[in-house]
């Protein structure tokens, strides 16, 4: 890795840490896109299991916070692998939790509108502030983003062959965006 890179990579893990800390009495979202996989509609390929064998590593309270709750599109359409799922396995096994793979972005599923008002429940339905992971199908995350509260206009476009971004949204006790900020999982050896 060039001294650049690693610099770059030094400072977003800084920065966000720093952010992370001075909004610990804010809720989070993160977004994330599934692993990469073996053709369009397919399952995880190796470069997309050995992401997901990493997220317990990003997601650890040092990069991102630990999540407390995770959730995962399902496709529910019989031609889909259900790789959302597949994706936050590793880190749901490792921290305990189970998987609400109840909502999608299909219309028969709730759509995107129905998963953020139900993310946006669990926050405030909590009583200390809540983390959700959150991995999500790219071309409908910018819908789902837009749903939870953050401007057309300030979502970037999630390119096809990107697999390493993370959406990150800070709510009031309210469930409501306070905070909309791009990052990424940062790993460079697949």
């Amino acid at each position: 890795m060039s001294q650049c890179c690693f610099l770059t990579l030094l400072f977003i893990t800084i920065i966000t840490t720093i952010v992370s800390a001075s909004n610990s009495t804010q809720s989070t979202i993160y977004i994330i896109r599934h692993g990469e996989k073996k053709w369009a509609l397919g399952c995880l390929n190796s470069a997309g299991e050995h992401r997901a064998n990493l997220l317990p590593a990003i997601f650890n309270n040092k990069i991102f916070l630990t999540p407390n709750h995770i959730f995962a599109n399902y496709y529910d359409d019989h031609i889909d692998c259900e790789r959302c799922i597949q994706t936050v396995t590793p880190i749901a096994k490792a921290l305990n939790l189970s998987v609400n793979s109840t909502y999608g972005y299909n219309k028969w599923l709730g759509g995107n509108q129905l998963a953020s008002e139900t993310f946006r429940a669990v926050i405030s339905r909590a009583s200390t502030p809540t983390t959700i992971l959150v991995a999500w199908e790219h071309i409908n995350i910018k819908p789902l983003t837009e749903a939870l509260g953050v401007g057309s206009d300030k979502i970037p476009s999630w390119k096809g062959t990107d697999y390493d971004t993370i959406y990150i949204l800070q709510f009031n006790a309210t469930g409501h965006v306070v905070n909309f900020h791009v990052s990424a999982e940062n790993i460079t050896d697949i």
